[in-house]
């Protein structure tokens, strides 16, 4: 049984927001935030929100690819910042790419930063099943609705946009080995409020996070996740010929290829240009990378998600 990504696109918020210009607006410098994160700029969605972006990258996947989209048969999307509590984002996009007379199944997963690795987990899954030949996993995040933009820490790294992928049960292909893991999150390192218990109880609706903690979560969690996934897929390091790290610190990315001795140009990085998109950074930077043949299809990838959760997760397949 196996597992065939068929295609990948991706959509970005319409409004560049540069660290020159964050600099009028917050007490920091383009410098202190290209030194720390890596990032030189992030997109800003103003006028669309997640399912907007989430159908354009769907459209994107099956207008570079020639894919029929009344042959999808699932949409599964990764996102934090849905555009509502129901209908789901993937409804919502279901309506928008013209899919609501079609019998689909569309439903939404809420991992955070490791949410697309979870919606690649569930959709080799249902692949394997024969139920589906064909589902679209979208990773897809506004996260200009849930930012502080007085708090340096927070502002300086999020970005909007969203990341497709077209995945396809093909029984010639090898599978997609996938581990995904939690640690409940009682120190509230990485949230983002919801609806308050009490009345009195209000706060912010925006991300809060301790950015000291996430790092060392980070750290020591990646490395590890990829040994289990490489050890489960009966894979060694050097079998792998691109590795997608969710895009949340440049630091973070080059920390763990030198402790696992990779070299990096074998790393795929988009953080400089688009920021930390969460749930849709592994989409979008894998899309970026094959629409600037860096990335290649029949080529094995190994995709690393950790974040909010706090949850982390790795999953390998060929393109």
């Amino acid at each position: 049984m196996g597992f065939k990504c068929s295609a990948m696109g991706h959509a970005l918020g319409e409004r560049i927001l540069t660290n020159h210009e964050l600099s009028q607006m917050v007490d920091t410098t383009h410098e202190w935030i290209e030194a720390r994160t890596g990032i030189q700029q992030r997109h800003i969605s103003d006028t669309q929100n997640t399912s907007d972006l989430g159908a354009q990258a769907l459209i994107n996947a099956c207008e570079r690819y020639d894919i029929d989209l009344n042959s999808i048969e699932a949409i599964i999307v990764a996102t934090m910042t849905p555009d509502s509590y129901t209908p789901s984002t993937a409804s919502l996009i279901q309506a928008k790419v013209g899919l609501n007379p079609t019998k689909l199944m569309a439903f939404d997963v809420n991992v955070a930063c490791s949410g697309f690795v979870v919606a690649l987990d569930l959709t080799s899954a249902l692949l394997e099943t024969k139920r589906f030949k064909r589902i679209a996993i979208i990773g897809a995040e506004v996260f200009s609705k849930i930012i502080d933009w007085e708090d340096r820490g927070t502002c300086i790294l999020f970005g909007d946009g969203a990341g497709a992928m077209i995945c396809d049960y093909d029984a010639t292909r090898p599978l997609c080995v996938s581990v995904n893991h939690s640690e409940g999150d009682i120190d509230q390192t990485l949230q983002a409020c919801g609806v308050p218990l009490l009345k009195g109880d209000q706060t912010k609706q925006v991300i809060t996070m301790k950015g000291k903690d996430v790092y060392r979560f980070a750290v020591d969690v990646i490395p590890k996740v990829m040994h289990e996934c490489l050890e489960s897929a009966h894979l060694d390091l050097k079998d792998i010929d691109h590795f997608v790290l969710h895009q949340a610190n440049q630091r973070i990315i080059d920390y763990a290829l030198k402790k696992l001795e990779i070299d990096p140009s074998r790393s795929i990085s988009n953080i400089a240009l688009v920021g930390n998109t969460s749930a849709a950074s592994i989409p979008i930077a894998l899309s970026m990378a094959l629409e600037n043949k860096t990335v290649h299809f029949n080529e094995r990838i190994l995709c690393v998600g950790f974040g909010g959760g706090l949850s982390y997760g790795a999953s390998t397949f060929i393109l």
